[in-house]
Parts: C-alpha cells; sequence; structure tokens
C-alpha cells in the first residue's frame, strides 16, 4: 500500500484548523503518522505565527481520491 506524505500548515485558528484537517483525513484513511508541529514567523506580511506539520498515511485511495480527501479537509476548515 503507498504511503502518501503531506505538508499542513495554517495562520488562522491553528491548533484548531489542523487538528480539524487530521480528524477528516484519519477517518477516510486511517491511523496517521504525525511530526512535530513547529511554530514559524508569517513571511512577507503581517499575520499569525504559522503551525506546521507533515503526517503520512497509507492508503489504497487513487491519487484523485488523495486528493478529494485533502479538498475535503481544506474545506472543512
Amino acid at each position: 500500500m503507498p504511503r502518501v506524505y503531506v505538508a499542513a500548515g495554517s495562520n488562522v485558528d491553528a491548533p484548531a484548523n489542523l487538528r480539524r484537517a487530521l480528524d477528516v483525513v484519519r477517518e477516510a484513511c486511517g491511523p496517521l503518522a504525525l511530526s512535530p508541529v513547529y511554530a514559524n514567523a508569517a513571511v512577507g506580511f503581517e499575520g499569525d505565527d504559522f503551525l506546521n506539520l507533515v503526517f503520512a498515511v497509507d492508503t489504497a485511495l487513487p491519487l484523485a481520491g488523495v486528493l478529494e480527501v485533502l479538498h475535503r479537509a481544506e474545506t472543512a476548515c
């Protein structure tokens, strides 16, 4: 089964939005492996710090299915 790696981040209600996005992906694809979360200052504009992480998931979904799940996660946030 292929392993998919995705970088995710937010600077708008970041803790809640990242949790929500990960929950959507987890519900569709199963268990996730998570990197540590890193806080990074906004660059090029004024704004809250970004929280960023990478997650990995093993999935049998085709690429189009993975993209649909990621779009659903983004819409949920």
